[in-house]
């Protein structure tokens, strides 16, 4: 598969627990696309000077637990693409109804 420089993208994974931020880092890189996760992480304190100390341009994101902390991590997510405002930040949830 031949690569373009222009295919190159820096990731960063935000993930509720390490398992999921790693996997999917590391499923990623073993697509061997040329995109790079330049860190994963399971917090949000201190995350955007992370995100421009990795150079990412691309946040991948789990958005997960109970509405109040969904929200929560929602609002944060809008106040740091106020401050980073070239970063694409990419949100994925999953949904279950269980009754």
């Amino acid at each position: 598969m031949m690569k373009s420089q222009s295919s190159n993208i820096n990731l960063g994974v935000l993930a509720c627990n390490p398992l999921m931020a790693l996997g999917l880092a590391y499923y990623i890189e073993d697509l061997q696309l040329g995109h790079r996760c330049q860190m994963a992480t399971m917090s949000l304190t201190g995350l955007g000077d992370r995100l421009r100390q990795a150079a990412v341009s691309v946040l991948l994101v789990d958005l997960s637990g109970s509405p109040q902390e969904m929200a929560t991590i929602a609002l944060r997510l809008a106040m740091l693409h106020e401050q980073c405002l070239s970063l694409n930040i990419v949100v994925y949830t999953a949904c279950c109804d269980v009754k």
